[in-house]
């Protein structure tokens, strides 16, 4: 996150988290997002209102043993939903 997206992160536009689903610390992002194991969400806050989109299409991309494919199809996601906020 920080090699593509540090200036939004700064910022405060974008905050990145990663979340053990079995840890009870983390029970209320668990159910707010509605996790139940690896996922890749996005959520485009509006407001008070928040957009969480669960990104299943991270299954099909094929390149989960690429580390650097799998990057880029990450970051075009995320860029994808940055530009959705303008």
């Amino acid at each position: 996150m920080s090699t593509y997206f540090q200036k939004e992160l700064d910022s405060g536009r974008m905050t990145f988290g990663v979340y053990n689903i079995g840890d009870s610390k983390n029970a209320d992002i668990v159910k707010k997002y509605n996790a139940v194991g690896s996922q890749l969400f996005i959520n485009i806050v509006e407001g008070d209102t928040d957009h969480i989109y669960d990104i299943q299409a991270i299954w099909d991309w094929n390149c989960r043993g690429n580390k650097l494919a799998f990057d880029q199809r990450v970051k075009a996601v995320i860029e994808q939903s940055l530009g959705s906020e303008e």
